[in-house]
């Protein structure tokens, strides 16, 4: 015991000595400050005694206590503590929700709750969701985010707005005029349990669940990643459930405990009724054994009436050979009536009155017996068929026999086919006469008796187009078979056939045995066969010809339509080129004034209205660009997935929130994302075109909508035919769906041509919106598929997922900020000498030397004797050499002078072969201070480098 005594002593005095010793490796304790809501419950608010208390506060100290973090509080009115986690400097925490404007100023550690709204109502209330709340008395908190969205979608008029949780959930129980209350879900239920209210309770699903967690101000990644490291510790050793347990657990309960009592109570009225319906089951089932047994006895007198009384003569045999039962169809095939044909007759008396002659009846007995002997060596069901054959005073009869065994009897059908035979024995006699003609045809032919259509014969090219036996089809009719798909045809057929005795080139559909379709023409011509009146009939397939008159009738629609849309491309491009070059005193004169003016200056806000109007202006002509398709576009190599992001966070998006807060805007998008070739810039205005289409269709309706905007990949093995076809291949597909009013048959087939629009022209758009979506998917060698109805529009965009390698080293993305030169020559080559004075006056305001020329030949020979550090170039100059051949010469004077090239409209194959062979930059008229200066940047920058 001593020794052990000892030895503790000498270790804690170690330690204490140890404890002395400064650690090199010791990490300082950080400090931070957390604001809080200073009324807030249950998460944050100041308790009975002033003190900062809640579920936030106790969280952050359990962090703060898991990790190397000393924690101070500070509580305030929210709008305060908002401004002090927005104002710079570090060691700040809050707890919020998240959301993309906070992200953009604030970084956000694991969310530690989900919160949302739900709808209170008192017990006993028929409301059960927020959908059974339209044109009730609801209350809601004053300025909450559900106040403003109830007001938005207008569920109700009856709408009160509360400034204190507290108040809402008292008057929701006091008062009866109140019908229900769309809460914060977690401070309603505080203070139902608070105040003690009993009668009130949450129904329905949560309402808009948000991520709700700590957050500091961007810039501090250490700071988050320690919060997220004790928030992971403190939910691994229990620290945050006792926390949750303490400020939610008992409404938790208490609520749990409502719904249980509420399930139990459901359930033991369930079980009474499930008894009750047991008994009132038995007893039903009694009566209806009484009705069925009736039935069936009924059933079976009918069965025997409708044996009796068939067309097809039938004998139902014992084991011993006696006949069972025989119908009135057998009995009258024998000559005389036969009284031992009765039941209980043996059936060799039955064969005796149908042969009559003594050597017939023995050769029938004789096949009776091997009939007899192959049904006992059969399975029970299996059918024996048999044709038998003796003379009569009126000729030779034949007769089918079709037996099979079933237990004890031994079932007999019998069927007349005397007629049958002959027809075909005649048929055989003219074989010859006609069998050059008729087996060599390569179209089919088939001859078939006049009074009730029956085939004869047909021959094989007739088999072989419509894939039938030759038993299907010899001794039945064409309708029998189910040849014609229209029988209404053969009526029209067969009277013109009567009338004139021949009819040609008659064109119906016909089925196939496998059932497929086919198109014939039929020609037919009365004809005695055997003095019997009979048609020939020749049917030719022309389905493949009428399928190629189609396609050719399509195709000369389609070269219509592409020779029409590329006349509108033209006028579009060649007017787009003018406007461009007049637009460019409106956008660039204004923004070199701007630039010398002061901030205060009276002019700055007129200049500022000109140069807005003059951008609007440039965005129009910019679709007309588009709508020209020859329009110089520059393709990065771009996720799907990114470009719907970019959309959904950009700010022409919000302002389509704003302006339309009944459309609901989703996003699905496809994980992992495919990658394309594209323009970003134009298919965002190709999205935000669909979706603006999308959200005015969904505001006719004048009800809430939504639109979905999805990305997924697809694989087509074979070519789909949609609103138009698209061949096989890999294709990222961008789809935009809404549950608007839809769109007319008679609109869906125009609704890509240019300015045709159901608008009102200059008052919601300008006729161009579908087009610049078809032209821009065209322009990415895509595709468009439409679907439209009563319930809403989808756009599919089909664009190829790129496979190849690309070098994205160029790409460059825009820098608005404005950078000034050092003095570097530049020559600017532009056959208008109105661009020519622009660019000068922009480039010496960005402090370069700039020098002009106004063709190609003139810029060749300025090259040749001076020194310029780099060439703005136009690439349309109708006079004189063109933009493309002018930058090829330059090459040969200069391999390294770095080249921008501009335009307001110019082929995009001559600019991708400029940019290919060296060009560093295109940019697009009129010109922008910003673009051009950001674009002269790079290319002498990357001059420098």
């Amino acid at each position: 015991m001593t020794t052990r005594f000892q030895t503790a002593f000498l270790a804690w005095m170690v330690c204490l000595c140890l404890s002395g010793i400064p650690s090199a490796s010791a990490v300082p304790i950080r400090t931070v400050t957390f604001y809080g809501d200073v009324d807030y419950p249950p998460y944050c608010f100041l308790d009975e005694s002033g003190n900062a208390a809640g579920f936030d506060i106790d969280l952050i100290r359990a962090v703060a206590a898991a990790t190397d973090i000393q924690v101070s509080v500070r509580l305030s009115a929210w709008s305060d503590v908002i401004q002090a986690m927005f104002d710079s400097g570090p060691g700040k925490v809050t707890a919020m929700f998240h959301s993309e404007l906070r992200a953009s100023k604030m970084d956000f550690a694991e969310p530690h709750s989900v919160v949302g709204h739900s709808v209170f109502v008192r017990k006993g209330s028929a409301i059960a969701s927020l959908q059974d709340c339209v044109d009730k008395a609801i209350l809601v908190q004053q300025s909450d985010v559900m106040h403003q969205r109830l007001e938005n979608i207008r569920m109700t008029e009856r709408l009160y707005p509360i400034e204190r949780i507290s108040d809402a959930v008292h008057l929701l129980s006091g008062q009866d005029r109140y019908d229900a209350a769309v809460l914060p879900k977690a401070q309603a239920v505080y203070f139902i349990y608070r105040l003690g209210l009993s009668n009130v309770i949450a129904v329905g699903p949560m309402i808009e669940a948000r991520k709700y967690g700590f957050a500091v101000p961007k810039g501090d990644p250490e700071l988050v990643d320690m919060l997220n490291a004790g928030l992971d510790r403190i939910r691994e050793n229990g620290t945050y459930d006792r926390i949750r347990e303490k400020w939610f657990g008992v409404y938790e309960r208490q609520e749990a405990y409502e719904q249980t009592k509420h399930i139990l109570l459901w359930v033991s009225v369930g079980a009474s009724l499930l008894v009750l319906g047991v008994l009132i089951w038995i007893v039903s089932l009694k009566r209806l054994l009484a009705k069925r047994t009736a039935e069936l006895e009924r059933s079976r007198k009918q069965l025997a009436d409708m044996i009796q009384h068939t067309h097809v003569p039938m004998i139902v045999l014992n084991s011993d050979r006696t006949i069972r039962a025989i119908n009135k169809s057998a009995a009258d095939l024998v000559s005389q009536p036969c009284r031992s044909c009765q039941p209980g007759s043996p059936i060799e008396t039955y064969w005796e009155a149908l042969a009559i002659q003594p050597v017939d009846v023995e050769s029938l007995k004789q096949e009776w017996e091997r009939i007899m002997e192959e049904v006992s060596l059969q399975p029970p069901g299996m059918v024996i068929s048999r044709t038998v054959s003796f003379d009569r005073p009126e000729g030779t009869r034949y007769i089918d026999i079709e037996s099979s065994r079933y237990e004890q009897w031994l079932v007999m059908s019998l069927c007349d086919n005397t007629e049958r035979i002959a027809a075909r024995k005649n048929l055989e006699k003219s074989e010859e006469k006609f069998a050059s003609v008729f087996w060599l045809c390569p179209d089919g032919l088939v001859i078939s008796r006049l009074k009730d259509g029956v085939f004869l014969d047909v021959n094989e090219s007739f088999l072989r187009l419509f894939r039938h036996s030759r038993q299907d089809v010899i001794g039945h009719s064409s309708l029998a078979i189910g040849l014609w798909v229209n029988p209404e045809h053969r009526k029209l057929w067969s009277h013109e056939l009567s009338i004139r005795g021949e009819v040609n080139h008659f064109v119906t559909r016909f089925r196939t045995a496998d059932g497929d379709i086919l198109d014939v023409a039929l020609s037919a011509r009365l004809m005695p066969v055997d003095q019997t009146d009979c048609v020939l009939t020749v049917i030719r397939d022309i389905t493949a010809y009428l399928r190629e008159e189609k396609e050719n009738r399509e195709l000369k629609e389609k070269l219509v339509q592409s020779q029409k849309m590329e006349a509108l491309g033209l006028l579009a491009g060649t007017v787009a080129h003018d406007l461009n070059n007049i637009l460019s005193g409106m956008v660039t004169y204004p923004e070199l004034i701007l630039m010398q003016l002061s901030e205060d200056h009276p002019l700055r806000g007129a200049i500022r209205k000109i140069h807005e109007s003059g951008k609007r202006a440039a965005a129009v002509v910019n679709d007309l660009l588009t709508v020209a398709r020859g329009a110089a576009t520059e393709k990065h190599l771009i996720h799907v997935n990114a470009l719907v992001r970019d959309y959904l966070g950009s700010p022409e998006c919000f302002d389509l929130r704003m302006r339309f807060p009944e459309v609901h805007l989703v996003s699905e998008c496809q994980e992992p994302s495919a990658k394309i070739l594209a323009s970003e810039i134009h298919i965002k205005k190709a999205l935000m075109n669909l979706v603006v289409n999308g959200a005015e269709a969904v505001q006719e309706t004048k009800k809430p909508g939504i639109i979905t905007i999805s990305t997924r990949t697809v694989h087509l093995d074979h070519p789909f035919q949609g609103y138009q076809t698209i061949p096989p291949g890999e294709y990222a597909v961008i789809r935009v769906s809404d549950t608007g009013c839809g769109i007319s048959p008679d609109d869906l087939s125009r609704i890509f041509e240019p300015f045709y629009t159901r608008k009102v022209m200059g008052k919601s758009g300008t006729g161009l919106g579908l087009t610049v979506v078809w032209n821009t998917v065209c322009d990415h060698r895509g595709t468009v598929d439409v679907v439209s109805g009563p319930g809403g529009t989808t756009f599919d965009l089909y664009f190829p997922v790129y496979t190849g390698s690309i070098d994205d080293a160029r790409r460059v993305h825009p820098d608005l900020t404005v950078s000034h030169g050092k003095g570097e020559r530049i020559l600017v080559v532009d056959d208008e000498a109105e661009q020519r004075t622009i660019v000068e006056m922009m480039l010496q305001q960005l402090g370069y030397v700039p020098e002009t020329a106004e063709s190609g030949e003139k810029a060749i020979g300025r090259l040749e004797r001076t020194a310029f550090d780099l060439v703005i170039l136009d690439m349309i100059m109708p006079s004189g050499i063109g933009g493309l051949e002018t930058y090829r010469r330059i090459r040969k004077i200069r391999q390294d002078i770095p080249t921008i090239l501009a335009s307001g409209y110019a082929d995009t194959e001559d600019i991708r072969l400029a940019l290919e062979e060296g060009a560093s930059a295109f940019i697009q008229k009129p010109y922008f201070v910003a673009a051009l200066a950001s674009a002269l940047r790079r290319a002498l920058g990357d001059v420098a480098s």
